[in-house]
């Protein structure tokens, strides 16, 4: 078993601990008494390219898999943002899987299209 410190995964860590460094508890505060997604967050983790991680890069992913993948939820959760923030971003980073396992040519490449991330916003914006 390799103990090395793996550079790609510090590089997760650090990017993924900066995004959510401008979120502090307050914001997850207020989602949380407000009972609203963080589209904010949301958004900030598209814009930084961590939404795609596991989606291969022939489909605009990031071509990683699903030890990076723990890595920027891990660092999420510890941020302070905790499940909420975790679950903002799961489905966007894990969900694309059963597509890519068992869809066809035409499912995954319409589905995960080589393009940069369309930013979402919240129906009311």
């Amino acid at each position: 078993m390799d103990f090395d410190v793996d550079e790609t995964h510090e590089d997760i860590r650090k990017g993924v601990r900066a995004l959510c460094a401008k979120f502090p508890d307050e914001y997850w505060m207020e989602q949380d008494e407000k009972h609203e997604f963080p589209w904010d967050f949301f958004n900030a983790v598209v814009d930084g390219g961590w939404l795609g991680l596991t989606i291969p890069e022939e489909y605009g992913g990031g071509g990683m898999g699903v030890m990076e993948a723990s890595i920027v939820e891990r660092e999420i959760a510890a941020s302070g943002a905790g499940m909420g923030g975790c679950s903002s971003v799961h489905i966007g980073i894990f969900g694309f899987e059963p597509i890519l396992q068992h869809g066809s040519e035409d499912l995954k490449s319409a589905s995960c299209p080589a393009s940069p991330p369309v930013t979402c916003r919240s129906p009311s914006r």
